[in-house]
């Protein structure tokens, strides 16, 4: 027997559950499903993922042949954006959107693993689509375990398909390149998940030889485009007039974000055998990386021109605009990490020299300034009408956040002015992010915990101390504030929801505490 759930839920009332090893869920009455794709595709797809090619994704729920464990999988990412009255003034994770989503969510994966996981039925790009899906929502919902299992299932998946190798030519375009951003996008999910401690990614970039996406508009014609491997990017090989697309774009910089996090956070053996400001260290490599990257991306375009030169009725949604967002704030993210006060100091820890002065200066500035146009990015994107509701945002936020939280405690009194009002953006984005994703409500909750002992800190953003003199308990308290999967648990969401008024001083008191 299904779960309990909702009587009066409208998608509810009309969807057939069968648990059934190798049922079909046919008894969705013809048009109830609408509701929740649009919702899906205006607020889920390319928000980064990109899975679909929607003319097709519709044409098969209308006509019967899209696989049930898959649209539940949708239907679950959905609902946490539904536009359906039954849902409205409602946060996701207190109310009934999250009691119907787990109900589609578990019943997708039931599917999936009586004929995939523990039956005997071929796999196929829509179960790695699905399983994917699942891993995701697993994963914002705090459920860690399950999460890691789904994104082990849908990588091994993957690699059966061959999908990392170039689809066969003899399929449609559009089969083509949703195979190839089926991969990509459990490649991208596997990237972001890096952002912690002992998070090694599964795919290493050059087994990798399949494609990146086209543009958006070429897939949603159907023509025919041709792109580089992802590590001729990394490797500082691709023709010079050659311009990534926008989904493309947040490939590209996931993987050197990955680097960043294995060399920064990560810290693998020997990965700290040079000094960062030795021009043969990894930390010099993956700059000339982002710097190499900069020659073919153009990642201080203002939000306003991205949109101007984006609108057109093909993609009315503007999705290429939210991607070129995503892009751009992972860009930064990527200066973040490797020039973060702590980080830093951790990496130059081994080094029986002196350490340059004019290195650790210009390197803390940078992480300075790439905190602050972070922020500038996500601003401007809201002001532009962009939804960037990207629960990968609320991570990047929080890890510049510990940047500006530190620097209240500046010496420099317009410093201090400055990252005050972006630790207060970076609360406000935070909250309204915690509307969707149960871990940015977490999130709030450790970043007020950290405020609270910023300036335990304030030595590493002194550019002539030499030391990382700080207590194990400190050292803790920022490893688990930069680890995405810890920040993702489960544990703190319950008391999210019992203090988390209204009230806009809220934001203030934590923002007062720094």
């Amino acid at each position: 027997m299904p779960p309990s759930y909702p009587p009066d839920s409208p998608i509810l009332q009309n969807f057939s559950f069968d648990y059934n090893v190798g049922s079909q869920t046919d008894a969705m009455l013809p048009g109830l499903e609408s509701r929740p794709i649009i919702d899906y595709f205006r607020y889920s797809h390319n928000q980064p993922y990109s899975f679909f090619h929607e003319e097709t994704f519709r044409r098969k729920v209308a006509n019967g042949t899209m696989l049930d464990n898959l649209l539940q999988a949708v239907i679950a990412s959905s609902l946490r954006f539904s536009t359906d009255p039954y849902f409205e003034d409602n946060l996701f994770f207190t109310n009934k959107r999250k009691v119907t989503a787990d109900i589609f969510a578990n019943n997708s994966w039931r599917i999936l693993s009586s004929r995939f996981v523990d039956g005997d039925d071929d796999c196929n790009v829509g179960v790695v689509q699905a399983v994917t899906l699942l891993a995701i929502y697993e994963f914002v919902e705090g459920r860690q375990r399950k999460a890691w299992v789904k994104i082990g299932i849908a990588a091994k998946f993957a690699q059966d398909l061959r999908l990392m190798f170039e689809p066969a030519s003899s399929l449609a375009f559009s089969e083509q390149e949703e195979s190839r951003r089926a991969f990509w996008s459990i490649y991208l999910l596997d990237k972001l998940m890096t952002c912690g401690r002992a998070r090694p990614p599964v795919f290493t970039d050059g087994n990798v030889l399949v494609q990146i996406p086209c543009t958006e508009i070429a897939f949603l014609q159907n023509q025919w485009e041709e792109t580089d491997e992802v590590e001729a990017y990394l490797t500082n090989r691709v023709p010079q007039c050659s311009e990534p697309s926008p989904v493309s774009r947040v490939i590209i910089i996931s993987a050197i974000l990955s680097r960043c996090s294995q060399y920064a956070i990560q810290a693998r053996r020997n990965s700290h055998a040079l000094p960062p400001w030795d021009v043969s260290s990894q930390y010099a490599s993956i700059n000339s990386s982002l710097i190499y990257l900069e020659s073919h991306v153009n990642w201080h375009q203002p939000v306003r021109e991205i949109t101007s030169s984006f609108k057109n009725a093909m993609d009315p949604g503007l999705s290429s605009v939210e991607q070129v967002v995503v892009s751009q704030a992972l860009h930064h993210l990527c200066y973040c990490i490797l020039n973060h006060y702590f980080l830093l100091r951790q990496m130059m820890s081994d080094t029986t020299t002196r350490l340059p002065v004019s290195f650790v200066t210009n390197a803390l500035q940078s992480g300075l300034y790439h905190a602050k146009e972070f922020n500038r990015v996500l601003k401007s994107a809201l002001e532009a009408g962009c939804k960037t509701v990207s629960s990968f945002l609320s991570y990047a936020c929080l890890f510049c956040a510990t940047i500006h939280a530190v620097y209240r405690h500046s010496d420099n009194r317009a410093v201090r002015d400055q990252v005050f009002k972006d630790l207060k953006f970076a609360l406000s984005f935070l909250q309204r992010q915690a509307r969707y994703w149960p871990n940015s409500a977490t999130m709030i909750l450790q970043l007020d915990d950290f405020c609270q002992h910023a300036l335990v800190y304030k030595p590493l953003i002194d550019d002539s101390y030499e030391g990382i003199n700080i207590s194990a308990v400190d050292t803790n308290r920022i490893y688990t504030l930069i680890d995405y999967s810890i920040l993702s648990s489960r544990k703190d969401i319950a008391i999210w929801t019992s203090n988390s008024p209204e009230d806009p001083l809220w934001l203030s008191k934590i923002t007062e505490a720094c």
